[in-house]
């Protein structure tokens, strides 16, 4: 199979006296030296030949040998500038920003490396346990990003203060389950999504349990309900037994808290946080009730930056893309000013 070559197709050069700059990010310092071979290779990969044809065009070009074509091929490869492909194969208009994003997070040196990770996106199955402000973004977002399938689980009906935060929901959708209403919502962005629907809400251990044994295609979970207090601690501690994957992802007023990324190879939730459980299931009666009427702050601009960066981390996680940061810890966000720490 004849491969071709071309300079990576998110790339940026500017030319600055003798040296031409490469534009990934504000940061980037890698450079190339001006002149005659650059201006070759614009011309020569910008038609992406094959690689034999590249090399022997460019050989003629620059009159030398083709064994220093191919080290200056090796160079451009080694800085990440290049990117072999199959013009057959390498087509996805519905993903093609999103799979230059993974190769800028994560270069490959072949095309199929980035359709690897989209495929991996395909056969993945996430389970979205809350389908609140939270779940309900990461959902949206996750179907968009061309996850194979979700499934939804939430006891709740769509309410009229869900509508400013919950934007899969229309009006009409009012009194509707969330779990069907959400199906409709995702199913008319990824058409090819498939979604399966548990109205439901998880109390015991037990239940999580059976719902998984329900589900065992499961390997990646979303935790956005965060009732009972216990249940991170039922859904960590059963995480080896049924071999996935789980972000946590909530607010406490103005303050996200995005993460931790568990699995079947961390620490649990349990060993790295403290839990209220038991604090709050001893508070007095009149407390409890008072605790029990507390409404969360939250709108969809907030439950939107919170849920995405927790769905870009499963995200990266399943693609094998980019690098890892809320594994065994979370990202505390103020929203107030926008500061961050890892806690």
């Amino acid at each position: 199979m004849h491969r071709h070559v071309r300079f990576k197709r998110h790339l940026r050069f500017l030319q600055e006296g003798e040296l031409i700059r490469v534009v990934r990010d504000l940061d980037d310092e890698a450079s190339l030296p001006a002149g005659r071979a650059f201006e070759e290779l614009l011309v020569v990969l910008s038609d992406a030949p094959t690689k034999e044809r590249a090399r022997a065009e460019l050989a003629q070009r620059l009159d030398v040998p083709p064994a220093m074509i191919d080290r200056l091929m090796d160079r451009l490869s080694a800085l990440k500038l290049i990117e072999h492909f199959d013009p057959k194969t390498s087509c996805d208009v519905r993903f093609d920003r999103q799979l230059l994003l993974f190769d800028a997070l994560e270069p490959v040196s072949d095309h199929l490396g980035s359709l690897a990770r989209q495929q991996r996106l395909a056969d993945a199955q996430v389970l979205i346990l809350g389908m609140g402000g939270i779940g309900h973004q990461m959902a949206q977002s996750l179907a968009a990003a061309g996850i194979g399938s979700l499934v939804l689980v939430d006891g709740d009906l769509v309410e009229e203060s869900n509508l400013h935060r919950q934007i899969l929901f229309g009006a009409s959708d009012t009194g509707r389950a969330k779990v069907e209403a959400a199906r409709d919502g995702i199913l008319r962005i990824a058409p090819g999504c498939k979604v399966i629907v548990h109205e439901m809400f998880v109390s015991t251990a037990a239940a999580w349990n059976a719902l998984m044994n329900a589900q065992p295609g499961v390997r990646h979970i979303v935790l956005s309900a965060d009732k009972p207090v216990q249940l991170v601690n039922w859904i960590s501690e059963a995480r080896i037994a049924f071999n996935y994957h789980v972000i946590k992802c909530g607010y406490m007023s103005t303050q996200g808290l995005i993460g931790p990324l568990l699995g079947p190879d961390t620490r649990s939730y349990e060993e790295l946080f403290s839990s209220w459980g038991d604090l709050i299931d001893a508070q007095p009666e009149n407390i409890a009730a008072f605790n029990a009427r507390s409404i969360a702050p939250t709108m969809a601009a907030s439950n939107a930056i919170m849920a995405n960066i927790a769905a870009l981390e499963l995200i990266k996680h399943i693609t094998r893309a980019g690098s890892l940061n809320l594994r065994e810890q979370r990202l505390l966000l103020d929203l107030n000013d926008y500061s961050t720490r890892f806690g």
